[in-house]
């Protein structure tokens, strides 16, 4: 089964590159916008979506300019965009796109190239990995073979959202017993231990996850120094640092809640906002305004964020990207109009404050550190921290995305629940990405 799963996964990829032609050619400042025009842009539902709609009264005041946000359903958004590459379609003129879909977008001829067509600039305010990311060719890490073009690396998005996966624990329960926030994966143990209690009314769990999270197993991976591939795309995720990513979390899955091997956000955050549970890894958009709301949690006020733990004394403490960035759609029949969107967005301190406000998530340092955000997003500081390590990215692959978490995913589930130990997920999983990526070049 998984693998008529793996290879559906790389069917739907390799439509892009197979279907999509050459996309049509940039735009030039002499392009004339109708009158009237309204740009349209897809999203997810939910607080992406939410910010953006929040901002488009000031835009059409300032611009005159209308926008209709289309927001998708999270199962069901990908798979959209993919369409659209493989149709040519312009039906959306902005594509608000999660970085690891970069080389689908950019692949498929989805994506104008913002410095070519617009002379797209960077923003000193924002951190240059925000921009690198958004970057085609990738300037560096794991790149295909197809992408080692040996061209200028060049945007084809700007960053809207500079999310990063963070590490959350309860300070007040450090503070009772005498620890400081752990530094290194050791002491995240050794905390667990000391305040699991099951068996307690309520119960209490030392360590709490989303189990069946591939996201959150690759945050795992990195943070011990490991990684799927190295920077010639070999797999290394079956080498010494890989596995002992595993087997980590083979020891910390004696301190989750009764199947938080299975959990998804939705269970994971009902854990810590009912105060059962201890500390673990969370992205801020997802969760973090949950344990922070006063109407509904338990631990407002009591919640310690920071980088992931390291591997040992003095490493770094290395999170995972999980950006998103306005892509400018290269079939769309408004490009002037869309770009002096993107602008008005990226560009302006003060429309990324608003943003903010509005529940977007910061790219911009000034933002970050905000006061006033502070007050009511008190992990900013730490988020912006993380993003400065920095954190890394994942694989810049049409296809490696999709497999990789089709079979890393499953096998820390696995692990979780207690079916296979950390050294043979570690060499199963190893085993199944390097056959499903032989002959693999894009």
């Amino acid at each position: 089964m998984r693998k008529i799963y793996l290879v559906a996964i790389m069917a739907l990829l390799m439509a892009v590159m197979l279907s999509a032609c050459q996309a049509p050619p940039p735009p030039t400042a002499a392009e004339a916008e109708p009158e009237d025009v309204t740009i349209s842009i897809i999203t997810a539902q939910g607080p992406l979506a939410d910010g953006l709609v929040a901002l488009i009264p000031q835009f059409y005041e300032e611009t005159g300019i209308k926008v209709a946000v289309t927001p998708f359903p999270w199962t069901t958004f990908f798979e959209k965009v993919i369409s659209l590459a493989r149709t040519r379609s312009g039906e959306f003129d902005i594509i608000f796109a999660d970085d690891p879909w970069m080389p689908n977008i950019v692949d498929g001829g989805l994506a104008v190239n913002l410095e070519e067509a617009y002379g797209a600039t960077r923003d000193p305010d924002v951190p240059d990995i925000s921009y690198d990311v958004f970057s085609w060719p990738p300037p560096y890490g794991p790149i295909p073979q197809d992408f080692q073009t040996g061209e200028p690396s060049q945007l084809h998005a700007l960053p809207i959202q500079g999310n990063v996966i963070m590490f959350y624990v309860r300070k007040d329960i450090l503070d009772e017993r005498g620890f400081a926030p752990p530094e290194t994966w050791d002491d995240v143990l050794k905390i667990a231990e000391a305040v699991h209690c099951p068996d307690c009314d309520p119960p209490f769990y030392g360590y709490n996850v989303r189990g069946t999270a591939g996201s959150d197993a690759l945050a795992l991976l990195w943070s011990l120094g490991g990684g799927i591939f190295d920077d010639e795309f070999n797999v290394i995720l079956d080498n010494e640092a890989g596995c002992a990513a595993l087997t980590l979390y083979e020891r910390l899955s004696k301190y989750l809640p009764p199947g938080g091997n299975t959990y998804g956000t939705t269970e994971m955050v009902a854990e810590v906002i009912s105060g059962r549970a201890m500390m673990g890894i969370g992205w801020p958009g997802d969760a973090y305004a949950a344990f922070e709301d006063e109407r509904d949690s338990d631990v407002a006020g009591k919640m310690h964020y920071m980088p992931l733990p390291a591997a040992s004394p003095g490493a770094p403490h290395v999170s995972m990207m999980g950006h998103w960035g306005l892509v400018l759609n290269a079939h769309s029949k408004n490009k002037d109009a869309a770009w002096k969107y993107l602008e008005w967005m990226h560009y302006n301190q003060q429309h990324a404050l608003d943003y903010a406000h509005a529940g977007g998530i910061p790219f911009r340092e000034s933002v970050f550190n905000d006061p006033d955000l502070i007050e009511t997003k008190p992990w900013f500081p730490a988020q912006f921290e993380a993003l400065m390590v920095p954190p890394k990215w994942r694989p810049r692959s049409t296809q490696a995305t999709g497999i990789s978490l089709a079979i890393l995913g499953p096998a820390f589930s696995a692990v979780g629940a207690g079916d296979m130990t950390g050294e043979e997920a570690c060499q199963q999983s190893g085993a199944e990405i390097r056959m499903e990526m032989e002959g693999v070049t894009n």
